[in-house]
């Protein structure tokens, strides 16, 4: 792969660098190792930790550009069904957080703010 076109997809990624910070922040400080401070008051991990659901939409778009970019340059060719591969990664990912959650603090989940549901037909 040309070195300019590692140079701008290194760009690319480094344009969702406070994206990424806030991900490592929220798994190291809640996720992997629940500092004080969040085991007290979970809720506070969104406050010190803002997530925009739309930004991280936007990082993964960007990783699988790239990653598709890479399978095309070695094997000159992509593979078709790969966004779906990365959904149900994401959706196992959800599920497992989902879960462990659930164990580690029951009833939280069911704490947050529900959101708007589409009428039944």
């Amino acid at each position: 792969m040309p070195a300019d076109v590692i140079q701008k997809q290194r760009a690319d990624l480094e344009a969702h660098r406070v994206t990424i910070q806030t991900i490592l922040a929220r798994r190291d400080k809640f996720f992997a190792h629940l500092d004080k401070q969040y085991f007290n008051d979970p809720t506070a991990i969104n406050r010190d930790y803002p997530l925009d659901g739309q930004a991280v939409i936007a990082l993964v778009n960007c990783i699988i550009a790239i990653i598709s970019d890479h399978q095309i340059a070695l094997e000159d060719k992509a593979n078709f069904h790969i966004a779906e591969f990365y959904e149900i990664a994401v959706d196992n990912m959800l599920r497992n957080l989902e879960e462990g959650r659930t164990r580690n603090f029951p009833g939280q989940l069911e704490q947050q703010v529900p959101t708007a549901q589409c009428p039944e037909l």
